[in-house]
Parts: structure tokens; C-alpha cells; sequence
């Protein structure tokens, strides 16, 4: 009983300990996960997503000047006495002492020259760009989220690499020391090994501290909090179709260009509003009135037309007429401006693919080659045949072929998405 005892209590202990190992194990995410992380806590997308509510609310606004008005006026007052008229032994009070009166008045605009209408479109079109905008936004911050998810990975990998030549030179070591102490090599060749391992754990130090401060940049962008892990992304999926296509395609999705139609068609209803200005303005007033007091009448109610003609106005019609045009030509010189980035950044995307990708296989065949090198002189060195400086010559090559390579892959990764961006589908299932 006693045995047991103690076995159930040893048994708590080490599950108290090692439960908060468990809490305190890294979690790790995938670049989904990123995705909804950035979404939901970046900064510069919330204060966005609040234009984008302002600009709601901007149309209500502008609503308001077409919908009638209707509003509710009452007045009491107390006076010192009453004030009454007698006439043949009747008396009429014309004034109590108590007083009141309500009024409701209606106004309704019936004609602006079009001003109001055309304010009511434009903050439609305006919410409309903004809406675009924050979907740019979205695309931006998501894209930067990659970079950094994707600088984060590739210093992993570059720690990794570092570690495997940290393995290399400390075996080249042991070899060097081995064949010193028989006396087939001299001193130089141990020296070597010593300044090789040296410098490879130096590097391990300064991937490491660089691999900190990426995953520091990334917990900053999409607030991550606490240690995390991330897993190794899979290759994007290339946009298919030659240059022309992709081009052609740029442009009917793209934001940018979306949003300067819409600036195109707000410059229109510019223009049309400022011709408005010349036009009369006609409104209609109707009000019903109840008081208190007999004179003239104890309520009533009227209705009138109010017709406003503009004739001189210091010239700021014409000034909206002029600003208008500028707009109209500001549009149609931002669409063909846009249309020529649209299509050189689709054709540096496109041309810089194909460049990586030729350079990847380049570098996975040096890799092969490096491998092979190595190997090669390590058997060769271990019997005599192969000198120190050449096997750490074939040592470095090999761990630059392999660092190369891993960069080069992660930059045609980054590539590909450059091409989405370009093309106008980046994300396109979480901007929207």
C-alpha cells in the first residue's frame, strides 16, 4: 500500500511537470492560417475596412437631400396674465395665460438641376472604390505576409544548411586530426578543418539571430504572439496561358483598373452637376400649425413653392465646369497610364519566371555535381590523394550550390505570386 502510494504521488509530480511543457510547445501554422491571422488583426486593413463603413454611411448622407424632410416644432409660454376682449357682455380670451403652439413642416426638393441625384451616385461609386481599395489592401498586406512566411521558412533552411556543413567540417576534422597524428598530412590540413568548423559555427550563430528577427517581422505584420512554427509551403500554382493571355486577362481584373472606370464615370456626374449650378433650385414647404391662441385662427395649414434662380455666383460655376474637365481628362490619362503598368509588370513577372526557373534546374544540377565533388575528394583526401584545401574548396562549393538553390527557389515561389498579383487572382478567395 505503502509502494503504491508513493508510485501515485511520482506519477502527479511528472504530470505536473509535464504539463506545462505541453502548454508550452510551439504552434504551427500553415500559410492559410497566415492568411486569416493577417485578415483579422492587421492594423492597416482595419482602419481600411473603417473607410469602407464611412463610406456607407456617405450614401445615406447623400440620400437625405432627395427624401422629404419632416419635422415637429412646439413652443409653450407662460405669461403674467390673460388677455381678453369683451364685447355686448361676452367675453373672448385672445390671449391665455398658458400659451402654445405645434407645427409640422414638410420639405421636399422637386428640382436641382440633377446636384443631388448626382451626389447620391457618387458616393455609391465612391463606396464602390473603396471597396476596391480595401480589397487592395487585403491583396497587399497579404502578399507581404508571404514574403515574410516565406522569409521565415528559408531561414529555417538556411540553419539547416548550416547545421549539415557544421556535420561536414567537424568530419573532415576528425579525419584531418587522424591522418595528422599518423603523419600523412602536415599541420595546414588540421588548421583548415579548425578555420572551416569556426566559421561554419559563427554562420550558425548569424542564421540563427537572422532567423529571429524573421519570424519577429512576421508576429509584427499578422499578430502572432508567442513562439510558433510554420510549415514548409507548397509551390503556388503558376497562372496558365502565355504573355498575351495573362495580359489580357490583367486587364479586365485588375483594381486599379476598376477603380479608374469608376473615377472616369464620377468626373461625368461632376460635370453634370456643375452645369446644374445654372439651373433653379424648386422646392415645395407644407406645414400645419395648432396654438392655443384664437386670433387669427386656432390652427391652420399651408403649402408653398419655393423657386431659387441662380444669377451671379462670383464665377464658381465655371470653376466647377473647368474642374470637372480636368477630372475627365485626369481619367482618361491615369487609364492609359495604368493599362502600360499593367502590362509591363505581367511581362516582368512572366519573362522573371521563366529566368528562375531555367536557373533552378541550373542549380539543381550543380547541387548533383557538388555532391558528387565532395564525396568524391572526402574518399580521396582519407587516403591521400586529395589535399585539405582542395576538399574545403569542394566543402564551400557545395554548401553555396546548396544555399543557391534553396534562395532560388524560394524567389521563384515569390515570383509566381508576383505574376498572380499582376494577373489580378492573388488571394483572390480572401480579398473579396
Amino acid at each position: 500500500m505503502r509502494f503504491f502510494t508513493i508510485t501515485l504521488i511520482a506519477s502527479l509530480i511528472v504530470s505536473g511537470i509535464c504539463l506545462p511543457v505541453r502548454a508550452q510547445e510551439a504552434r504551427q501554422y500553415n500559410l492559410s492560417q497566415i492568411y486569416r491571422l493577417a485578415l483579422r488583426k492587421n492594423e492597416e486593413i482595419k482602419i481600411t475596412e473603417e473607410q469602407y463603413n464611412q463610406a456607407g454611411h456617405a450614401i445615406t448622407k447623400a440620400r437625405s437631400a432627395i427624401l422629404p424632410h419632416l419635422s415637429f416644432t412646439a413652443l409653450g409660454t407662460h405669461y403674467d396674465r390673460s388677455v381678453k376682449f369683451t364685447m355686448d357682455d361676452v367675453s373672448f380670451e385672445i390671449m391665455p395665460q398658458n400659451a402654445y403652439t405645434m407645427t409640422f413642416n414638410l420639405v421636399q426638393l422637386l428640382f436641382d438641376g440633377g446636384r443631388s441625384r448626382n451626389l447620391y451616385k457618387s458616393a455609391k461609386v465612391n463606396r464602390e472604390m473603396t471597396g476596391n481599395n480595401l480589397s487592395l489592401t487585403r491583396q497587399g498586406i497579404l502578399l507581404a505576409a508571404t514574403a515574410a512566411y516565406y522569409q521565415v521558412t528559408k531561414a529555417e533552411k538556411d540553419v539547416e544548411l548550416i547545421r549539415q556543413y557544421l556535420q561536414l567540417a567537424e568530419r573532415q576534422l576528425r579525419v584531418a586530426q587522424s591522418r595528422y597524428r599518423v603523419g600523412e598530412v602536415t599541420k595546414t590540413a588540421v588548421l583548415q578543418a579548425e578555420l572551416d568548423l569556426l566559421n561554419s559555427r559563427r554562420e550558425l550563430i548569424q542564421k540563427k539571430n537572422e532567423l529571429k528577427i524573421a519570424k519577429d517581422k512576421l508576429s509584427s505584420l499578422v499578430g502572432i504572439e508567442g513562439d510558433y512554427q510554420l510549415a514548409e509551403p507548397t509551390p503556388p500554382p503558376i497562372p496558365e496561358g502565355g504573355l498575351d493571355e495573362l495580359i489580357k486577362l490583367a486587364l479586365q481584373n485588375r483594381l486599379e483598373l476598376m477603380n479608374n472606370s469608376l473615377y472616369q464615370g464620377l468626373a461625368n456626374m461632376e460635370m453634370q452637376s456643375a452645369k446644374g449650378r445654372f439651373l433653379p433650385t424648386i422646392s415645395t414647404q407644407a406645414s400645419f400649425l395648432r396654438q392655443s391662441v384664437l386670433f387669427p385662427s386656432q390652427e391652420y395649414a399651408s403649402i408653398g413653392v419655393n423657386v431659387v434662380v441662380p444669377i451671379f455666383d462670383g464665377g464658381l460655376g465655371l470653376a466647377e465646369i473647368r474642374e470637372a474637365k480636368s477630372m475627365q481628362v485626369q481619367a482618361r490619362l491615369d487609364q492609359d497610364r495604368l493599362g502600360k503598368k499593367v502590362k509591363l509588370e505581367v511581362t516582368e513577372a512572366y519573362l522573371g519566371l521563366e529566368s528562375l526557373t531555367e536557373a533552378v534546374k541550373t542549380l539543381e544540377k550543380q547541387v548533383q555535381l557538388a555532391e558528387e565533388n565532395y564525396q568524391l575528394l572526402s574518399r580521396f583526401f582519407a587516403v591521400g590523394e586529395a589535399t585539405s584545401l582542395e576538399l574545403s574548396q569542394a566543402l564551400n562549393a557545395l554548401d553555396r550550390a546548396r544555399k543557391n538553390l534553396t534562395s532560388l527557389r524560394y524567389d521563384r515561389h515569390m515570383v509566381i505570386l508576383n505574376l498572380q498579383k499582376a494577373v489580378g487572382i492573388f488571394a483572390a478567395e480572401y480579398i473579396f
